[in-house]
């Protein structure tokens, strides 16, 4: 049975410093602190953090259990904003917020401990017949993908974007993983 305010799945991330991890998620996601569990040193070894209605928690790695890099997908009210704040803080963007055909704007980043996080926007509804069409259409090339990954060397169009919405923190946060093919975009493209 799942524990009253968790969801029945967790992710669990293995980082050298709880402590700036936390911190940085407190900064970006507006993030609360459940959870700071120290050992007899004061060295915080288990954290657990609420963005949204999600519990995220987090262990100290150790030669039985390394640091490891993972991938989480979060949705937020204003992609732009979090973008340009992770920026700030020093994290490696992976791409930025661009508008998708099935119906989110996203854009990715590393954070300090090579976590990668796309932060998506909803900006509408999309019928599954659409996002099918979508992806027939986007005929995605893995090999130019994989050359093109990263860089601002344009191979396909961005869509177009019709939505911003105002709110500066995170809604919930969930795992994926996501690709980015598309023309990066000029900063502040949600606004109106």
């Amino acid at each position: 049975m799942t524990p009253e305010n968790y969801n029945t799945v967790c992710t669990y991330l293995m980082v050298d410093s709880i402590e700036k991890q936390i911190e940085f998620l407190q900064t970006v996601f507006g993030a609360v602190i459940k959870e700071n569990l120290k050992n007899a040193e004061g060295v915080t070894m288990h954290g657990e953090v609420k963005i949204g209605d999600t519990v995220i928690m987090m262990g100290r790695g150790s030669a039985g259990f390394p640091s490891q890099p993972s991938m989480n997908y979060v949705f937020v009210n204003d992609a732009d904003l979090i973008y340009n704040k992770v920026m700030e803080l020093g994290s490696t963007s992976v791409s930025e917020p661009t508008g998708q055909f099935y119906g989110i704007g996203d854009g990715g980043f590393k954070d300090l401990h090579g976590n990668t996080r796309f932060i998506t926007q909803h900006l509408k509804d999309v019928s599954v017949e659409e996002m099918e069409k979508g992806f027939a259409d986007k005929k995605i090339n893995h090999k130019q993908y994989k050359m093109n990954r990263g860089t601002n060397k344009p191979w396909r169009k961005p869509q177009t974007v019709l939505l911003r919405t105002n709110s500066r923190t995170a809604d919930t946060i969930g795992l994926a993983i996501g690709w980015q093919t598309q023309e990066q975009p000029a900063a502040n493209q949600y606004q109106q």
